[in-house]
């Protein structure tokens, strides 16, 4: 009787424990993604594509994939989330003249990962 008691306890006070475990680590996913990278457009300044991405041109993936290299792509800045590559071309005076968002193969994803995919929370 008392395992069945102890059984009860771990279930009332550990299942929502869990549960807001969970929605708190899928709400606060990564920060950059490709949803953000799509608002950028032709024309806006370095200072705006800045601030609609949120950060500095970089890698903010978790090192799964790579900006894409070669000629075609020289003299654009880049950013890269787990879920898209941002390219960019600016002007002398900081005028985005070209914007190109692109997919990312992730081959290995994480479980945390795949979960947010499969919920639509991207």
């Amino acid at each position: 009787m008392a395992r069945r008691s102890v059984m009860k306890l771990c279930l009332v006070v550990g299942g929502p424990v869990l549960i807001a475990s969970l929605l708190f680590f899928l709400r606060n996913g990564p920060q950059m993604s490709r949803k953000r990278f799509e608002q950028v457009t032709i024309g806006m300044t370095r200072e705006q594509v800045r601030q609609t991405v949120g950060n500095e041109p970089g890698d903010y993936s978790d090192g799964v994939s790579t900006l894409p290299s070669g000629l075609r792509y020289v003299g654009y800045e880049g950013w890269l989330c787990d879920d898209g590559h941002l390219l960019v071309k600016f002007d002398d005076q900081g005028i985005a003249t070209d914007v190109v968002v692109l997919d990312v193969l992730d081959l290995h994803p994480t479980f945390s990962r795949w979960l947010r995919r499969f919920l639509g929370l991207r």
